[in-house]
């Protein structure tokens, strides 16, 4: 389960893209379908994106597709929609849509597959609105790019095994040049990004999710998982620009400096967990000294030497200090359910649940990380003995065998 509380920017967000932008397919606009046996109007998604009028909607069959590039004509708003779960229909060379600034794009129950290794796995660019609910992107040569769209919503999406060496930033998704964007449920595991090979390149890097908000625009990074993600700087994840980055679960990814990597004032960090990774949990440019931080979780991060910034090897910067030089960091054992079994939810007496802080909760009232309590603490196995063993234990033990 995921409790998400205290939220500023997620909301407005969330209303803007949903309700506002009507991001369901439009009850007047006709239903295009799909089918690779023919049985449908179209064999492939890409005539049918070139004969969408605006509005209309695009139902995927079942099936592995091979078209090459999906071209949504400019200022066209549309819907492609895998009829099924999203790993039963595959756009196995990927999925690439520009507007002119005018158009909405909303993928749904889809899996975007390897793509074509000189243009990507996939791109959405030039859009007024972009929109991913259930959406896989797995196997690319690049990472998937959103760029210079207004708005962005990605919601319970998987960016898994992504192998970017175009020297780009963002291994498993980027995100750059948007104005308003929510990036909420996700899972980012497995990917690389072979930029940022400089600890010092300022906001390279992102193994799992490079996200560059534009000046005056606003994000939100929630309730995502980043897990087995690599990249020289920012191993799970670089954020530049304003953004709340809440309630995540950070665990395991390698390489760099720092698995979050906040650069730029404006954003604020809060009740994440951030454990087993190598170098620093939080790495914060301390320079600006307008990034936010509080009730974060750390443990077991390698960390770097400490500099002037340094706090117990598991993340640096200037953010969320305190007069008592205190930032309601969480230090304990997280207590995860299985971590090398990948079972992220914690125990019922882990201290990233606000329940078990006692007095010290302070202004942490939130539940740390992106899940909740998901199994029970296992006590140590007991070993029946008969009142005979007891005592000839114990005897043995005073007599000295």
């Amino acid at each position: 389960m995921i409790h998400a509380r205290g939220r500023r920017l997620l909301p407005a967000i969330v209303a803007l893209l949903t309700v506002g932008l009507g991001f369901q397919p439009p009850a007047r606009g006709a239903v295009l379908r799909v089918a690779l046996d023919g049985s449908e109007d179209f064999t492939s998604v890409a005539a049918a994106a070139l004969a969408a009028a605006s509005g209309d909607s695009i139902f995927v069959g079942p099936g592995r597709y091979a078209d090459t590039h999906v071209q949504v004509p400019a200022g066209v708003s549309l819907s492609i929609i895998g009829n099924g779960d999203a790993g039963s229909v595959v756009l196995a060379r990927g999925l690439h849509c520009r507007g002119n600034g005018a158009g909405r794009v909303l993928l749904e129950s889809i899996t975007v597959d390897g793509g074509a290794p000189n243009i990507g796995l996939l791109s959405l660019s030039r859009l007024a609105k972009a929109a991913l609910y259930n959406v896989v992107c797995s196997g690319g040569g690049t990472c998937p790019l959103i760029i210079s769209c207004d708005s962005v919503m990605v919601e319970s999406c998987r960016f898994v095994n992504n192998n970017n060496v175009w020297g780009t930033n963002g291994g498993g998704l980027s995100v750059s040049s948007c104005r308003e964007v929510s990036i909420q449920r996700s899972l980012f595991a497995n990917n690389r990004t072979i930029a940022g090979g400089k600890p010092d390149v300022y906001g390279d890097g992102g193994g799992g999710l490079w996200l560059n908000v534009s000046a005056g625009g606003a994000a939100s990074v929630s309730g995502c998982t980043f897990v087995g993600n690599e990249a020289p700087n920012g191993s799970a994840v670089t954020i530049v620009g304003a953004a709340e980055v809440f309630q995540n679960t950070i665990v395991r990814n390698r390489g760099g400096v720092g698995a979050l990597y906040v650069v730029t004032g404006g954003a604020d960090v809060y009740a994440n967990v951030m454990a087993d990774n190598d170098g620093y949990g939080l790495l914060e440019d301390g320079s600006f000294r307008g990034v936010t931080c509080r009730c974060n979780a750390f443990w077991g991060n390698r960390g770097w030497p400490d500099g002037l910034y340094g706090h117990r090897d598991q993340w640096w910067g200037t953010c969320g200090q305190q007069p008592d030089g205190s930032a309601e960091e969480i230090w304990d054992d997280p207590k995860f359910c299985d971590l090398d079994g990948g079972r992220y939810g914690v125990t019922t007496t882990s201290p990233l649940l606000p329940e078990n802080r006692g007095r010290d909760i302070g202004s942490c009232t939130e539940i740390v990380g992106a899940y909740g309590a998901e199994c029970e603490d296992n006590p140590p196995a007991v070993t029946p003995m008969t009142w005979g063993r007891v005592k000839a234990r114990y005897g043995a033990a005073g007599s000295g065998r």
